[in-house]
C-alpha cells in the first residue's frame, strides 16, 4: 500500500514536514491498470504522480520510437 515513507522519499518533497508529508500520503489512492494499458500520453499535462507499488511500466517515447525506460516496485 502507498505510504508515508513513499512520498518522504521524493525529492521534491523533501523540504517539508512529516505533517505536510501525512496530508500528501492521506490522498494518495490505489489504482489498478491492466498489461499494456496507456497510463499518460507523451506530451500531455501530467495531473497526478504515480507509485509502483506491484508490476512494471514501460516508458515509450513514440517521437523516437525506443522504450526509455522499465520502472520497477517502488521500495
Amino acid at each position: 500500500m502507498a505510504s508515508w515513507s513513499m512520498v518522504a522519499k521524493v525529492p521534491f518533497f523533501s523540504s517539508l514536514d512529516s505533517a505536510a508529508i501525512f496530508d500528501i500520503a492521506s490522498l494518495l489512492r490505489v489504482r489498478r491498470f491492466r498489461k499494456n494499458e496507456i497510463i499518460i500520453k507523451e506530451g500531455s499535462v501530467g495531473e497526478s504522480m504515480y507509485f509502483i507499488l506491484e508490476g512494471r511500466v514501460k516508458v515509450v517515447s513514440k517521437h523516437l520510437n525506443v522504450v526509455l525506460t522499465l520502472l520497477y516496485i517502488c521500495q
